[in-house]
C-alpha cells in the first residue's frame, strides 16, 4: 500500500472519529480528559516497550563485540553474524511485543474492523437502562460506541416520536415500572440531542410532548400522595420518578405551592395586625 493511500486512510479515520465524538459530546457521554489520559498511558507503555527492546538489542551487540575482542574463539565476522541473528530474533518477536504494549492503545488499527472489537452485549432490557453510563471515552472507538448506543436506543426513539398516542410507544410496553419508564425517557431525551437529520425539530417536539404527558401523570400521583399524607408511599416513590426523569423540579414546585405555609397563608393572619 502506498504512503499516499495510507495517509488518506489515516486522515479519513481521524475525521470519522471526530464526527462520532461530536455526537457523543452532544449526548454528554464523552469525557475528553479520560480519553486523553487513556491515550497518554497507552503511548507511555508503547515507548517503554520500545526502549526496553532497543536496550536488549544493544546489550546483545555489546556482548558479542566484547566476546570477539577477548578472543574467545569468536572472530569479528562471528560477532557480526551473532549481531545479525540477535536483530532478526528481535524483529521476529516485535509483533508480539508491540501487541502487548498497545493492548490499551486508543488508536484503532487500520486492519481492525468494528466487528472485531469486543462490545458488551445488551442481553436484556435492563441493560438498555444503563447504556449511556457504559460508554467508554476511547479515541478511535467513538464510532463503535455511538453504534452501540444507536442500536440500543435508536429503535425506541423512532418508535416513540412516531407514536400517535401516549399508549402506543413500545417503551411503555417494555417497562411497566414508572421508575424504569422515567429512566428510559431520560436517556431518550439525551439521545435526541444528537439527532441532527432533517425533521429533527418535529421529532424533538414529539418527544418533549410525550415526556410532558408522563411528567404530568407522575405529578398527579405525587400530589395524590401529598393530599392523603402517604409520604413514605406514593409521595416518595413518584418524587424519585420525577427526579429520574428530569431532576424533579416539578414536584419541588408543587410541594412548595401546596405547603400550608403558602397554601393556607390566609389562615395565618396578617402580620400588619400586630401594629396599631
Amino acid at each position: 500500500m502506498s504512503f499516499a493511500r495510507v495517509s488518506h486512510r489515516l486522515r479519513d479515520m481521524v475525521y470519522d472519529d471526530t464526527r462520532w465524538v461530536t455526537k457523543l459530546q452532544l449526548m454528554e457521554v464523552w469525557n475528553e480528559t479520560e480519553a486523553r489520559k487513556r491515550f497518554e498511558d497507552a503511548m507511555r507503555r508503547k515507548r517503554a516497550a520500545d526502549a526496553a527492546k532497543r536496550a536488549e538489542e544493544e546489550k546483545k551487540f555489546v556482548e558479542s563485540r566484547a566476546a570477539a575482542a577477548a578472543g574467545k574463539g569468536i572472530t569479528v565476522f562471528d560477532a557480526v553474524e551473532e549481531s545479525e541473528k540477535a536483530k532478526a530474533a528481535a524483529a521476529a518477536a516485535a509483533p508480539a511485543a508491540t501487541a502487548a504494549a498497545t493492548a490499551g492503545l486508543d488508536v484503532m488499527s487500520l486492519s481492525v474492523s468494528a466487528t472485531e472489537i469486543s462490545r458488551p452485549a445488551l442481553i436484556d432490557k435492563g441493560s438498555l437502562l444503563t447504556v449511556l453510563k457504559s460508554v467508554r471515552s476511547i479515541r478511535g472507538f467513538a464510532r463503535h460506541e455511538f453504534g452501540r448506543i444507536y442500536g440500543a436506543l435508536g429503535p425506541l426513539y423512532l418508535d416513540l416520536v412516531m407514536a400517535s398516542t401516549h399508549a402506543d410507544p413500545v417503551v411503555f410496553q417494555m417497562y411497566r415500572d414508572p421508575e424504569e419508564q422515567a429512566q428510559m425517557l431520560a436517556q431518550l431525551r439525551r439521545f435526541a440531542e444528537c439527532d441532527t437529520a432533517v425533521g429533527w425539530t418535529e421529532r424533538s417536539g414529539r418527544l418533549k410532548a410525550m415526556m410532558e404527558i408522563f411528567e404530568n401523570a407522575a405529578l398527579r400521583e405525587f400530589e395524590g400522595g401529598f393530599d392523603t399524607e402517604d409520604i413514605d408511599g406514593r409521595m416518595k416513590r413518584y418524587a424519585n420518578v420525577l427526579i429520574l426523569l428530569n431532576g424533579g423540579q416539578a414536584c419541588v414546585q408543587l410541594f412548595v405551592q401546596k405547603h400550608p405555609v403558602l397554601y393556607n397563608k390566609e389562615e395565618l393572619g396578617n402580620p400588619m395586625d400586630c401594629f396599631e
